[in-house]
């Protein structure tokens, strides 16, 4: 490849995207920093994670555009200085200052890969748009029981994203219905995608990852055209307490909708 190619890996908070990422990095991935202790790659949370950001399109483009200038080690320019300045001003994380220039000189220096994975759960909102506009970008998307979801204790995207998505209707639905009408729009997303672009975008499914892992492994990594090496990541157990009394019956329905 002449240029970098981008792999994404996004989903709901609490989805396991942490464990796929541990299973891709055993398969040899490149997964660049800097990131946090959930493996997030900040770069793109620190220019992406903004609750005024939805529907800005050509925002988006520019964001896309200059975080793979970023990514590739590739000068800003002109840009450097807004660049910088939402890196700074970021509500959820914010860098401070001798860590982004730090973190730019480290790019500037670094040795071209062909491909990079990176992990980002926000990512599933704005996938949409970067396939559309990136023919070199190829996003998995990790699809989990919506029940777990809904009872996680993890409901960030939700609150920063849901009233934007879901119908006022939605949105006014007690909590853990909220929550599974939110999970419901992000698969049906993943899906559309998913049929428009065939080759580049992939959804697994977390029971999948850790009852069938290699066999799973091994599909995600003949997709993605990656030599499979094998695994030995177990997954954590979880232990969230669900319980399907009380949801009502358009609730139940989005549950089995996607085979839960």
């Amino acid at each position: 490849m002449s240029t970098t190619a981008f792999i994404g890996i996004g989903g709901l908070g609490g989805s396991g995207t942490r464990f796929l990422v541990e299973l891709l990095r055993e398969q040899g991935a490149v997964l660049p920093g800097p990131r946090n202790e959930s493996e997030d790659l900040l770069n793109f949370t620190r220019l992406f994670k903004w609750t005024d950001l939805l529907d800005r399109e050509r925002e988006i483009s520019w964001r896309w555009r200059v975080f793979k200038r970023l990514m590739r080690g590739q000068f800003l320019g002109p840009d450097y200085v807004k660049v910088h300045n939402l890196m700074l001003r970021n509500p959820f994380e914010p860098a401070n200052k001798g860590d982004i220039r730090g973190e730019f000189m480290a790019k500037l220096a670094q040795k071209p890969v062909p491909r990079i994975f990176f992990k980002e759960p926000n990512l599933h909102v704005f996938a949409a748009q970067i396939l559309k506009e990136d023919p070199g970008f190829t996003f998995i998307y990790l699809m989990r029981n919506g029940l777990e979801m809904a009872y996680n204790t993890n409901q960030q995207q939700l609150n920063n994203w849901g009233k934007e998505i879901l119908t006022e209707e939605q949105w006014n639905l007690p909590q853990h219905e909220k929550a599974i009408s939110f999970w419901h729009w992000a698969n049906e997303q993943a899906y559309r995608l998913k049929t428009q672009f065939p080759e580049r975008v992939h959804i697994v499914r977390y029971e999948d990852l850790v009852e069938n892992t290699e066999i799973t492994m091994r599909r995600l990594c003949s997709d993605l055209e990656l030599e499979f090496l094998g695994t030995n990541t177990q997954a954590k157990s979880s232990k969230t307490v669900v319980q399907q009394s009380g949801l009502s019956d358009e609730t139940l329905f989005k549950l089995e909708r996607w085979g839960y």
